[in-house]
């Protein structure tokens, strides 16, 4: 069986949106456009999970991950590819990232936690993919709504967790094979 190639994927995707996007590209719309999109949905579900409305809370959060897909699908079509927009993009995961964890945390207290170690390990990676290579994420966003979908957040979350960790530690033995190199 061959690997997956995530640049297929992405191909796949564009090739998806390229109708929808060349619409929208008419009436100047651009990626960094799609991204600010996400903004009014982020307080929606953060709200939504305060308060245990999970049915909400998984439609906004649902719109923020298409979104999320769309904006660099809508770049790479364009040929917008900015550092203006790859701030956007990574901003808006952040801030939708956060806004869940904090959501989740105070509408689920026994998920605090699990809600830590996701916050702390979502930031290290973050911030080291800019000098570590390749780019991980420990799809907290991604799992979260599988965790509403089911109505059972702990088990989806902690696999997140798991699969965070095991990226800092690939980052950190990649690390230390570039310094004794």
């Amino acid at each position: 069986m061959k690997p997956i190639k995530i640049d297929n994927i992405s191909g796949k995707l564009d090739a998806l949106f390229t109708p929808f996007i060349n619409t929208g590209s008419k009436f100047g719309i651009s990626a960094n456009h799609i991204s600010l999109l996400q903004v009014p949905f982020v307080p929606v579900f953060l709200f939504a999970l305060m308060y245990k409305a999970l049915t909400y809370a998984f439609i906004a959060l649902a719109i923020t991950l298409v979104l999320d897909l769309l904006d660099g699908a809508w770049a790479r079509v364009t040929n917008d590819i900015t550092k203006k927009g790859h701030i956007y993009d990574k901003a808006m995961d952040l801030l939708g990232i956060y806004a869940f964890l904090i959501g989740a945390t105070i509408g689920f207290p026994e998920l605090i936690f699990i809600n830590v170690i996701l916050g702390i390990s979502t930031a290290l990676i973050y911030f080291t993919n800019e000098y570590i290579e390749p780019e991980l994420y420990c799809g907290v966003r991604s799992f979260a709504l599988l965790g509403l979908l089911f109505q059972n957040l702990y088990p989806f979350l902690l696999v997140s967790a798991m699969s965070g960790i095991a990226m800092l530690l690939f980052k950190v033995v990649k690390a230390v094979k570039f310094v004794k190199s």
